[in-house]
Order: C-alpha cells, then sequence, then structure tokens
C-alpha cells in the first residue's frame, strides 16, 4: 500500500504487484495440451494404445502385419513427455538473470529433440507424397501460425545445432554470441530488437549491434506445431492409404505386439 498526498490530503492506493511468469506455469500447460491433443496416458513410459501411432498400426498396416515405422514415433516421441514432465525448473523466472541462461540450455534441449520429430515428419511424407522437401515443410506447417516449419528447422540449426557456421553464412549462434541475451516469448513479447525465428535468415549481419537479445519461441507454440503434423499425417493416411500401402510394407513384420503391462490394461 502506497500513501500518496493529494491537495493536502493523504490517500491509500494499493500498489499491484507484478506476477512474474515461472517455467513451471508454461511446461504444465504445455505437457496437459500435449497429453491430450495425442492420446497419451501418462506412466513410466507414455501409454500410446488410444495414441495417433496405436490408429495408424490399427488401420494403415497390412493385415496380421506390424508397422516398426508407427511404433518407433510412439517411443520415440515420448521424448517430447520426457522433457515436459521435468520439474527441477519450475520455479525459475524467465528474466532473473542466474536462470536465464539456464533455462534457454533447457530449451535448446526441447529444439534439438523437437527437430528431429520434425525430420521424421517431413522425411515421412517426402516417402509417401512429394519429395520435394521445401514443399513438404511447407505443408505440413500449421497456416497463419508464429513461424513455418522452414524456418523454424532454419533457427533450431542455425541457433541450436550448426553453431559454428561458415565465412559465407555467419548468421549463427557463435557469431551472434556477444555475450547474448535471451528473450523468452514465454515470458512476455520483448521490447528490444532481437534475432528471432522469423528474421534470422534474412538479417544483415553488418547491420547488427552485438546488442540484440536472442527471441525463444513458446513452448507451445512448438507443441502446437507437433500437434498439427500428427493431424496431418493422420488427415493423409485416412484419405491415401490405399495409394501408398506399398510404400509402407518395408516397414513391416508379422510380429505381435508385447504384453501390456496388468496396471495399463484399463489406461
Amino acid at each position: 500500500m502506497v500513501h500518496l498526498n493529494v491537495a493536502g490530503k493523504t490517500k491509500c492506493v494499493m500498489k499491484t504487484k507484478t506476477t512474474k511468469t515461472t517455467f513451471g506455469q508454461v511446461r504444465k500447460k504445455a505437457l496437459a495440451y500435449w497429453l491430450k491433443e495425442t492420446n497419451r496416458k501418462l506412466h513410466v513410459n507414455d501409454v500410446v494404445r488410444h495414441s495417433f501411432e496405436c490408429h495408424w498400426q490399427n488401420n494403415y498396416t497390412s493385415e496380421d502385419c506390424h508397422n516398426s515405422l508407427y511404433c518407433s514415433y510412439g517411443e520415440s516421441n515420448t521424448l517430447i513427455t520426457d522433457w515436459l514432465r521435468d520439474d527441477r525448473f519450475d520455479d525459475y523466472t524467465f528474466k532473473t538473470p542466474k536462470y536465464n541462461s539456464r533455462l534457454y540450455r533447457h530449451y535448446v534441449i526441447f529444439f534439438l529433440i523437437v527437430s528431429e520429430i520434425l525430420v521424421d515428419f517431413v522425411d515421412l511424407h517426402k516417402l509417401l507424397d512429394n519429395p520435394d522437401t521445401k514443399k513438404t515443410r511447407k505443408a505440413l506447417s500449421i497456416q497463419g501460425h508464429q513461424f513455418d516449419v522452414h524456418s523454424l528447422f532454419c533457427f533450431i540449426n542455425s541457433i541450436c545445432k550448426h553453431k559454428m557456421g561458415d565465412a559465407e553464412d555467419m548468421k549463427h549462434y557463435h557469431c551472434l554470441n556477444h555475450h547474448i541475451q535471451y528473450a523468452f516469448n514465454d515470458d512476455e513479447k520483448p521490447v528490444k530488437a532481437t534475432i528471432n525465428v522469423n528474421n534470422l535468415t534474412t538479417i544483415n549481419i553488418s547491420d547488427l549491434t552485438g546488442e540484440e537479445m536472442l527471441e525463444v519461441p513458446t513452448v507451445m507454440s512448438i507443441i502446437e506445431q507437433l500437434v498439427h503434423c500428427y493431424k496431418y499425417t493422420s488427415d493423409f493416411l485416412y484419405n491415401n492409404y490405399k495409394n501408398v500401402s506399398d510404400k509402407l510394407k518395408p516397414f513391416e513384420k508379422g510380429v505381435k505386439s508385447p504384453e501390456m503391462e496388468p496396471e495399463l490394461i484399463n489406461e
């Protein structure tokens, strides 16, 4: 409470307290959305019996066969759940200097996982539909989203993976990091100029001052893109499976699925 003297009279004014966003708030919301939209259930390993992958296994595989591709998607994409369940940094706030860099490194792990999952979706659709990488990335993108798949790949590749670059392409993390600061969109939109997912490929290095911040996309925006890839793939298989079934046969074997753990039967 603040006491103000106005025209000789003292007035009491309640001072609003600024609430800082914590990583835990972001994480929990994204985890709930991911589980709901992909029909996964939490366990030591995700229960995927009602997931997209099991739906594909049951409907888009030759009779009495098991498709390793679908099963492997279900298993390996649980890495997203693993990351979203990690509550070690739940109390960290994005603007606190000692937490800012630590959260960024944690996000890098997330982006690397996301990149590999997106590569799998792109490669699948290049096999089944269109061998052109850019056209496939465009088809998998959410129309009107904060970024498209191609821009996201460029961002992850330059900022999280191939950080050195070369003399002809200096738009990489090691070339931009003059004690760079991180602006997380999961906190609030930055007010300073930033290097971000949508301008990384078009910025002119010579125009930069070295004081620009690196803008980090929201976790939810990434999860939404992954969910869209699942739904796009599901729709594609529903409409085109008969035409592409031969291309999926190399992934099929006549093997049985393992017995489900007893406590998961009713999940």
